[in-house]
């Protein structure tokens, strides 16, 4: 929870507690016979007004965490596009290796360091495999006459990581649209969501429900270029349900608030 909302949140209970203690006071005396009817009537109005006071702070809570989650969400946008051309122009995997588990140890919240602890999962796996591959070429090269064609084999294996790095599966392109694709998606920008959704597809293909969001988006694209437009609901209950594999975060709670 945010600052604001813990703030709230507290002088929400504050006030909670002040007026159960009153009711409950004024219930004892009355219940004593101790309470004049004309003040029972002032108690009424009191109750009345504690009422509204009690609902402004909930208000308040609800409001301030929404616009919170929002900043958050577009802080993380910025600092997700931020970083990954820096990632992205790095041709050797080691150094993007590094590069990226640098990212996971300092990104400023858990779900950033969640994003980039997933691509560094894949990288790990192409890196062992390519460490593997080195300490086999050593051992090969020290008969290489004989080894020709074992040789071929792995540098054929090792050109096939470097081209994955470079074109089908760019793990932080693919998010970074994802990310993009939600939030017109939550802004019913539908035209701009679908060609987030394309771009993450096309960075990845098979990324999460990317394709399928997409696919989805336009073929109820013309009832979905009015904002105000009752389809939106039926929309979020569908990803919400049917799409909902791997749906960020920071995006699914507005997407289930938004399906209700």
């Amino acid at each position: 929870m945010s600052n604001i909302g813990l703030v709230s949140l507290l002088l929400y209970l504050f006030v909670v507690l002040v007026g159960i203690s009153f009711v409950f006071i004024v219930y004892k005396l009355i219940n004593k016979s101790t309470l004049e009817n004309d003040k029972i009537d002032k108690f009424i109005e009191y109750l009345k007004w504690a009422l509204i006071t009690l609902s402004l702070p909930t208000v308040a809570i609800i409001v301030a965490n929404f616009y919170q989650e929002r900043r958050e969400a577009i802080e993380e946008m910025k600092y997700f596009e931020k970083y990954t051309e820096d990632v992205r122009d790095l041709s050797k995997l080691e150094q993007r290796r590094q590069l990226v588990r640098y990212f996971a140890t300092v990104a400023p919240n858990s779900r950033l360091k969640g994003s980039w602890e997933d691509y560094l999962d894949t990288i790990n796996k192409d890196y062992k495999r390519s460490v593997t591959l080195d300490s086999l070429e050593r051992v090969l090269n020290k008969d290489s006459i004989n080894n020709v064609k074992r040789l071929d084999s792995i540098k054929n294996e090792r050109n096939k990581i470097d081209a994955q790095m470079k074109s089908s599966k760019d793990f932080v392109n693919a998010k970074k649209h994802e990310l993009a694709g939600f939030k017109f998606l939550i802004d019913k920008d539908v035209n701009s969501a679908i060609e987030s959704f394309t771009e993450s597809e096309n960075s990845y293909n098979g990324f999460h429900n990317v394709y399928e969001i997409g696919r989805y988006l336009s073929k109820n694209k013309d009832n979905l270029l009015n904002k105000n437009a009752t389809e939106w609901k039926s929309v979020y209950k569908m990803i919400d349900t049917k799409y909902s594999w791997e749906i960020p975060e920071i995006y699914k709670k507005e997407i289930i608030k938004l399906s209700n």
